[in-house]
């Protein structure tokens, strides 16, 4: 997504990052600079580990975390509490998507 973002998107777009590999520089950079952006992953996830989450939450990115939650939005032996959790995350980005994108589609 950070190439497609570097190449042009259209203004008018939200920016939803699932399991975004934010280790690496650019696609940390774009989920920084592409707003109204929305990061959602597992506090378990390998590719946030390490990661400075409050300066990206800073710069306007929204983070959903789904705790327990690995690299593949589940929490490892337990296909109930993934399905329940990963519910409570879809919960959470449609607020987030009523909140930043308007009928037409267009960002709030």
């Amino acid at each position: 997504m950070s190439a497609l973002i570097t190449n042009g998107f259209d203004k008018a777009t939200a920016y939803i990052w699932l399991t975004p590999l934010l280790r690496a520089e650019s696609i940390r950079t774009a989920a920084i600079t592409s707003q109204p952006s929305v990061a959602v992953f597992g506090d378990a996830d390998y590719a946030v580990q390490g990661v400075e989450l409050a300066q990206i939450a800073q710069a306007g990115t929204s983070m959903i975390v789904m705790p327990g939650g690995d690299h593949g939005m589940m929490i490892p032996g337990s296909v109930p509490e993934s399905i329940a959790a990963l519910a409570l995350v879809m919960n959470e980005l449609d607020a987030w998507l009523g909140h930043h994108v308007i009928a037409s589609g267009e960002p709030a």
